[in-house]
């Protein structure tokens, strides 16, 4: 086994880094979906800060790279989504909560978490 691994550094290297990226989606997700004032989706005017910005574009990144890779990729991607700023974001997260279970399951996070529900857009 520790021969087969030694042959195989680029296989050893993208495990390792599948494992990190789920850990870090797992870990990331609820707590940047925590954080979200409620009003986040309803009102009209917000720019999110430099650092929800930076996280938002961080787990884009992450998310794109777990779709290839083991991890929760669509669902991180979509919190990094959520988080950064770009034109036509507003329409196209009306988009997808509208239809209701990805809504659903951001209010259930936040319900674990002891934080009032989103309000829907």
């Amino acid at each position: 086994m520790l021969e087969w691994l030694q042959l195989h550094p680029g296989l050893v290297a993208t495990g390792g880094l599948s494992v990190v990226l789920l850990v870090a989606g797992i870990l990331a997700t609820p707590n940047a979906v925590a954080r979200l004032p409620k009003d986040f989706f309803t009102s009209k005017d917000r720019k999110p800060s430099l650092w929800l910005n930076i996280a938002g574009w961080a787990l884009i990144l992450a998310g794109i790279a777990m779709l290839i890779l083991p991890g929760p990729g669509a669902v991180v991607l979509l919190a990094g989504v959520v988080l950064a700023d770009f034109p036509g974001k507003r329409r196209f997260l009306r988009w997808v909560l509208s239809l209701g279970t990805i809504f659903d399951g951001l209010n259930r996070i936040r319900a674990k978490r002891g934080k009032p529900a989103l309000q829907r857009p």
